[in-house]
C-alpha cells in the first residue's frame, strides 16, 4: 500500500535491517559462512536504500514509487530465503 506507511513506521522497520547490518559488520563471518554472510549484507545494504527511498516519498506526502516498494519486497524475500551453507 504505497500511500498508507508513514515516514516513522517505515524508518522503524528500515531500523531492523540496519540493526542487523551492524551486527553482522561487528561479528566476522567464519569460513564456511563467508559467502552467506556477504550476500545476506548486500541485501541488508540494498533494503536499506529502498526503505530510504519509501521513508522520504511519504514525508514529502508522496505515494512509494512501484519500483521501490518492489525492491522491498523482493530484496527481503531474498533475504529470508537465502539458505544456509551446507556443512556449517
Amino acid at each position: 500500500h504505497p500511500t498508507e506507511g508513514n515516514a516513522f513506521d517505515i524508518e522503524q522497520w528500515m531500523r531492523l535491517g540496519d540493526n542487523l547490518a551492524s551486527w553482522l559488520d561487528a561479528n566476522p563471518a567464519t569460513p564456511c559462512w563467508t559467502e552467506y554472510h556477504a550476500t545476506m549484507r548486500g541485501s541488508l545494504d540494498r533494503i536499506h536504500i529502498a526503505f530510504a527511498l519509501a521513508r522520504d516519498a511519504r514525508a514529502a506526502g508522496r505515494m512509494v514509487p512501484g519500483d521501490v516498494a518492489e525492491a522491498v519486497v523482493t530484496e527481503s524475500q531474498a533475504a529470508f530465503d537465502l539458505a544456509e551453507p551446507a556443512g556449517c
